[in-house]
C-alpha cells in the first residue's frame, strides 16, 4: 500500500478549488454604503475561517483513517469518507461502530510466521 503523498498539481488544485469555493461570497459582499474596507476585512475573516475548519476535516478524516487501517477494519477508506463529509458525527458514528469491526476486536489472526507455543525460558532435559 503506498502512502499519500502530495504533488504541487494536487497543492495548485486544492488552491483552485478554494479560490472557486470563495467567489460566491465576493459577490455577495457588495455594499452601498462605502466601507469596502469592512467588506474586505469581513471577507478575508471568512476565509480564514473556511480554511481552519477544512483543515480540521482533513485531520479528523486522516486520524479515522489510519485508526481504522490500524486496527485492520476493511472499511477504512469508507469510514474516512463518512467523516470528512459527515465531520464531527462522522467522528462519533466511527468511535461508537466503526472502532469495533477490526482484527484488533475479534476477527481472525493476522496472517504471519507463527511463534513458539510457550515460555521461551523452557528447560528441555
Amino acid at each position: 500500500m503506498r502512502r499519500f503523498r502530495s504533488t504541487r498539481l494536487q497543492a495548485l488544485a486544492l488552491a483552485a478549488g478554494l479560490v472557486l469555493a470563495g467567489l460566491p461570497m465576493l459577490a455577495f459582499a457588495q455594499d452601498t454604503s462605502g466601507s469596502d474596507a469592512a467588506a474586505g476585512v469581513g471577507i478575508l475573516f471568512t476565509c480564514f475561517c473556511y480554511l481552519i475548519g477544512l483543515v480540521i476535516e482533513i485531520a479528523l478524516t486522516y486520524w479515522v483513517y489510519t485508526d481504522a487501517k490500524k486496527r485492520g477494519n476493511p472499511n477504512a477508506v469508507l469510514w474516512g469518507v463518512l467523516t470528512f463529509f459527515l465531520g464531527l458525527l462522522g467522528l462519533l458514528i466511527y468511535i461508537l461502530v466503526g472502532r469495533n469491526q477490526g482484527t484488533a476486536m475479534g476477527g481472525p489472526p493476522p496472517a504471519g510466521p507463527a511463534g513458539p507455543a510457550g515460555p521461551s525460558n523452557t528447560v528441555r532435559y
